[in-house]
């Protein structure tokens, strides 16, 4: 029973949203007005984000958008210090009685080894989905540490997408 019920939230949640190599999209009517949207949105910036301020790219109340440009750091776990960086964008689109949340553009930008106490540079591992790697990584770490990396990324990345789905069906008030 229990096999049948999580297949069945399997099926639901692959219908709800929009989710394909680390690209998420999702429209969720609530009944809220636009304005009411926006301080939700700006007020889920705020609480998730370390400087909200930073981040935000673009903010337009007027036509419902804000984009967030945000960092991820995935250290995998190996030895020795190993540390990636990946950058994306948010895209919060609202309007009346509707909005729009879309994770993007999600991409390496920065990756180096910390050993005895001198950094160095190494390539960065482009997201990707599946065994095969696009990079050569033997020298960098292991493929199942590299394919613990991206699922560690995508669990974040799709962590603030449920987050944001969650926090904005909720009434928001002193």
């Amino acid at each position: 029973m229990k096999t049948f019920f999580f297949i069945i939230f399997c099926v639901f949640s692959l219908i709800s949203f929009s989710q394909t190599n680390f690209e998420w999209e999702k429209n969720q009517e609530v009944v809220k007005s636009k304005s009411e949207f926006y301080s939700d949105t700006k007020s889920f910036i705020a609480e998730n984000f370390n400087s909200a301020n930073d981040v935000i790219q673009n903010d337009d109340k007027d036509n419902g958008i804000i984009i967030v440009k945000a960092i991820s750091v995935q250290k995998p776990g190996t030895f020795y210090g190993d540390i990636f960086k990946y950058s994306y964008l948010i895209k919060f689109q609202m309007k009346d009685s509707l909005c729009r949340i879309i994770i993007t553009n999600v991409q390496c930008f920065e990756a180096y080894h910390i050993y005895d106490g001198q950094l160095t540079n190494v390539p960065c591992i482009p997201p990707y989905e599946g065994d095969e790697i696009p990079v050569k990584v033997g020298a960098v770490i292991s493929k199942k540490k590299a394919k613990e990396m991206m699922i560690s990324l995508k669990s974040e990345l799709q962590n603030i997408f449920d987050k944001y789905i969650v926090y904005i069906q909720e009434k928001h008030t002193f």
